[in-house]
């Protein structure tokens, strides 16, 4: 495993959903994923989907999805480590997980989106 951040270091890729892009502006010339998940030793996870916003707002998805997605779907909010990121709404994260058996721990994570902030 590759060691990314304290401590989390990249687990796995979405294989069935997964584009491999490459920027010019990124500092490696490696096609890198876009949807993987980087876990820690104490078992946190941070599961990874880029997406590209285009100047007028509009989002394209860099990984097959089976349902709409819009920029209102990026406009959730939260702190992590200090900084301020954009992640997917609630009704993105549920909608996501549907369709498919989930991995085990996936259905506590759901249940956690319904709980007051």
């Amino acid at each position: 495993m590759i060691s990314l951040y304290q401590g989390f270091a990249l687990s796995y890729t979405w294989d069935d959903e997964v584009m491999w892009v490459r920027d010019d502006t990124w500092s490696s010339p490696l096609e890198q994923p876009s949807a993987f998940v980087c876990r820690h030793p104490d078992g946190r996870e941070v599961d990874v989907h880029v997406v590209r916003e285009s100047l007028d707002g509009t989002v394209e998805t860099l990984w097959n999805v089976p349902y709409p997605f819009t920029a209102a779907g990026l406009s959730a909010t939260a702190v992590v480590d200090g900084h301020e990121v954009r992640w997917f709404s609630r009704d993105v994260q549920q909608q996501a997980h549907t369709g498919y058996e989930l991995p085990s721990h996936h259905p506590q994570d759901i249940r956690l989106l319904d709980e007051p902030v």
